[in-house]
Order: structure tokens, then sequence, then C-alpha cells
């Protein structure tokens, strides 16, 4: 249906839902039939999906806030995989130079796992992706964040996995400022910490010492008994850190380098 987004949209709104309320049209059944455009058994669905939601128990204001969060995630998703896909995008399009070809450079992108953060990481398929930089002789995984604040976080396997590759692994941080996301602001503005494994060794070998602890604790056997809840462990690297890392071109020339 032509318009239907912005149909669709004016009806999540409170006026034109207090107007249909006053003439007898439900809001929900309009959405639906809109939604199904016409298909019995799809409606059947939102029928049995509203019941679920009618006898939860929960309050309609606490469901519509984790409905607005789960938007806010998701257009976060979306931010960060056309971010890191511009700059999968100008790595590949540095490296197709005939100069990077005679060197076996190549770039290609690599899923490793569902631990991610939402605020900053390029995520496709509920996988976080990496970019790994090939060339004849090395190969280096690429961490894409991207924030608005003047931190950006390091899931504990994100520590770990930098730390285990700590010559082979680099942190790219690309501030975001509230204007549109171009090649060539990202070029200009993403930085690259290519010691960021052997910055993290220390928190990441303090964290993983504080876990034995916790599990030694928990484990102890007795009358009383100490129970703890999951506690997760993140890692914040504070702008300072990336401020002083390398440019697009100067990450570049080190590949070249190398």
């Amino acid at each position: 249906m032509k318009g239907e987004p912005d149909i669709i949209s004016k009806l999540k709104e409170d006026k034109p839902a207090r107007f249909l309320d006053r003439i007898g049209i439900g809001v929900g059944d309009l959405l639906r039939n809109i939604i199904t455009q016409g298909d019995e058994s799809k409606k059947l669905e939102w029928d049995k999906a509203f019941g679920a939601i009618l006898t939860s128990g929960l309050d309609p204001s606490q469901l519509l806030a984790e409905f607005e969060e789960r938007e806010r995630n998701r257009e976060k998703v979306r931010a960060n995989q056309e971010l890191g896909k511009k700059i999968e995008g100008i790595f590949a399009a540095t490296f197709s130079s005939d100069e990077f070809k005679a060197r076996g450079f190549n770039i290609e992108r690599t899923g490793i796992g569902s631990d991610y953060e939402v605020e900053h990481d390029f995520i496709d398929g509920n996988e976080e992706q990496l970019l790994n930089l090939n060339a004849s002789q090395k190969a280096i995984l690429v961490e894409i964040k991207s924030t608005v604040k003047p931190f950006c976080t390091m899931a504990s396997t994100q520590g770990k996995k930098a730390v285990d590759n700590a010559a082979s692994f680099c942190l790219c941080v690309v501030p975001l400022t509230g204007v549109d996301i171009t090649e060539d602001i990202v070029r200009t503005t993403a930085r690259f910490v290519t010691n960021i494994g052997e910055l993290l060794k220390p928190k990441v070998s303090e964290a993983s010492s504080l876990q034995e602890l916790r599990t030694e604790a928990v484990s102890a056997s007795g009358d009383i008994q100490i129970d703890m809840s999951e506690a997760e462990v993140k890692y914040r690297i504070n702008q300072t850190i990336w401020q002083n890392g390398k440019s697009f071109d100067e990450f570049v020339s080190l590949l070249m380098n190398s």
C-alpha cells in the first residue's frame, strides 16, 4: 500500500488513536489488517500474540517501555551496520589499487559470535563483525566501534580476544557527531589503536583473577554459602586512548610497511 509506513507511524500517535476510538475503530485491529494485508494465517498469528500480551499480567506502560528500548537498540544496530559497511568499503576501495594487490592485500568480514555491545559494535546476522585484513605475510583483525560518548566499551570476550591476539588485533573507533556519516567523515575521524591488546592486558588479568575468586567463593561448601548473581564484565575505553591512535592514512601506511 502506497504511503503505508506513514500511515502506520501516524496511527502510533495519541491523537489519531483517540479519534479512531471515538468512532469505534480499534487501532490494534486496524494496524493488524494493514500489516497482514488480508492474509488470514498472519491475522491468526497476530491474534495469538495480542492474546499472549493481554494475559501476561504486565502493565501496558512496561510493555511499551520494553518495546521502545528494543526499537532504540535496533536503530543503533542499523546505524552501526551502515558505519561498518562504510569502513569496509573504504578499505576495499583502498586495497583494490594495484599497489596493494601486488602485495597480496585483501579484506574479508568475519563473524565472531553474539557477545557484543549494541551501543558500539558492527553487528550483522546477530553476530559482531570484525574486518580481517590479510597481507601476504600478516593478517590483522580490526574491531570497529562507534560512539557518541567520550568512551566506548568492549565485552569481556572482546577484551580477551584482543589480549590473546595482541600482535594482530586493532581497535577502530569512529566518534559520532550527529551529522550524516559519509565515507569522507569516516576516513577523517576514524582512529586505529594498534596496541589495544597490550593496553588491555593488565585489566583483563585483573578481571580474570576476580572471576577466579568469585568462583572459589561461590563453590565453597558449608551450612552457609555465598549466592552471587552473574556480574557482566566490560572494559571502558576512554577517548584519551583512541585520540592518540593512528589516522586512516597512518594505519594504511603501517600495513604497507609491516
